[in-house]
């Protein structure tokens, strides 16, 4: 018999107290100061090593010299692996907020930390199919997306039926994202996730035609994928444009703080001065976004990894009978 979960028994009267506290020590503008120290970071790194290595560094009575094998090239590394790691956090603690402040229970702090990973990841799917609908049975889809992120019910705003749609295409390209996180896991279980760039190009074997490349900066993994006997090991190279992961953590950013503004006023102060940001976000369309930073016309730009096998025995009887059979 498994255990009541923490939301049994808890005694009521407790939500606003937590409620004040989440709301007035959130970090809002987390991501928006980790992206500017990391892009920083990578506008000018030769600098940023000497700043770092010319100077004694302190925290509370620890006071230390900074590694004098730090050089510009590893910091870059770093700061490009932390990006990755950035955007999924962001989209991350985006689509918990989402998720929680959809439920409108008195207290959405209670909603993030009682949700289990295996309700959270059938959440994540059902959105990324377009289905929002089990969210809560309070309110209808289009006003519970609207009530969380801009603050009032469809009829009551002037938010149209394209701001309204891009809203939704936002949700479910972040939950679509959230799916295939393999690079994200990487780096948070043992840092086995690695900068560097990566190239493929594809011709036409008939007349040697390119049919699409790409190149440019790419991190790599190792990673389980299923095949028909057995799960294999794959080495997978993930293409990836910084410029368009620092404005969706940008964007994202955002929604995020629409989400506790407007929880803020909900939950705590009623104050009909309450501001959340306008609407400008709403008019973001995802694939006009998107062609800003990768090449039209090319598609192989919109390439987003490719990997290679892992050696297995029975790839090495089934070269053994090819040659037979030869």
């Amino acid at each position: 018999m498994s255990k009541p979960g923490p939301k049994e028994n808890l005694i009521p009267g407790q939500e606003f107290d937590i409620n004040k506290m989440f709301y007035r020590d959130y970090m809002v503008e987390y991501f928006d100061e980790k992206v500017i120290l990391l892009v920083d970071l990578l506008s000018d790194s030769e600098e940023y090593v000497k700043r770092i290595t010319s100077k004694e560094l302190n925290v509370g009575n620890l006071k230390f010299k900074s590694d004098e094998n730090a050089n510009s090239n590893k910091l870059e590394k770093y700061a490009k692996c932390e990006l990755v790691d950035t955007y999924y956090h962001c989209l991350e603690t985006f689509m918990r907020l989402f998720i929680a402040h959809s439920s409108f229970e008195p207290c959405p702090l209670i909603e993030v930390t009682a949700i289990d990973t295996r309700q959270y990841h059938k959440i994540i799917n059902q959105i990324a199919r377009g289905n929002f609908e089990n969210l809560n049975d309070k309110f209808s889809v289009d006003d519970t997306i609207l009530l969380v992120l801009i603050g009032s019910k469809k009829d009551s705003n002037n938010v149209s039926e394209g701001q309204l749609s891009n809203l939704k295409n936002w949700i479910i390209f972040c939950a679509k994202e959230l799916q295939k996180m393999n690079e994200y896991n990487s780096f948070k279980h043992g840092l086995s996730m690695f900068s560097g760039f990566g190239a493929m190009k594809a011709t036409d074997p008939t007349t040697g035609e390119v049919l699409f490349s790409k190149e440019g900066d790419a991190i790599h993994i190792l990673e389980s994928k299923e095949d028909t006997k057995q799960y294999k090991f794959n080495l997978t190279n993930i293409f990836v444009e910084y410029d368009f992961k620092v404005i969706l953590i940008l964007f994202y950013n955002e929604l995020i703080k629409n989400i506790i503004n407007i929880g803020n006023f909900r939950y705590v102060t009623n104050d009909k001065d309450t501001r959340v940001s306008g609407l400008h976000f709403t008019e973001f369309d995802y694939f006009k976004l998107r062609d800003i930073f990768y090449k039209k016309g090319n598609i192989g730009s919109l390439l987003g990894s490719y990997g290679f096998p892992l050696i297995y025995e029975d790839d090495l009887i089934r070269n053994e009978i090819k040659k037979e059979d030869v």
